[in-house]
């Protein structure tokens, strides 16, 4: 299952703002006693019309389909 966990804002050299989302695995396991823990996975970065969009670092992402550098706002 994924979760969404955070929704930002980032721009471009040339001023276009994106809206990217952050969706993170999460991991249930049942114990035998039948209690329930979640472990949290990798993330995933998306635009808000589904586009893939690369990590580069805590700033900086890439949409793949366009090669574009963004820069969270």
């Amino acid at each position: 299952m994924e979760e969404l966990i955070d929704e930002f804002e980032a721009e471009s050299d040339e001023g276009e703002i994106y809206t990217v989302l952050t969706y993170q695995r999460v991991i249930e396991t049942r114990l035998l006693s039948g209690e329930v823990r979640e472990s949290r996975g990798a993330k995933r970065f998306i635009l808000n019309d589904g586009s893939p969009v690369n990590w580069i670092d805590e700033k900086t992402f890439k949409i793949v389909l366009t090669d574009q550098v963004i820069r969270k706002i």
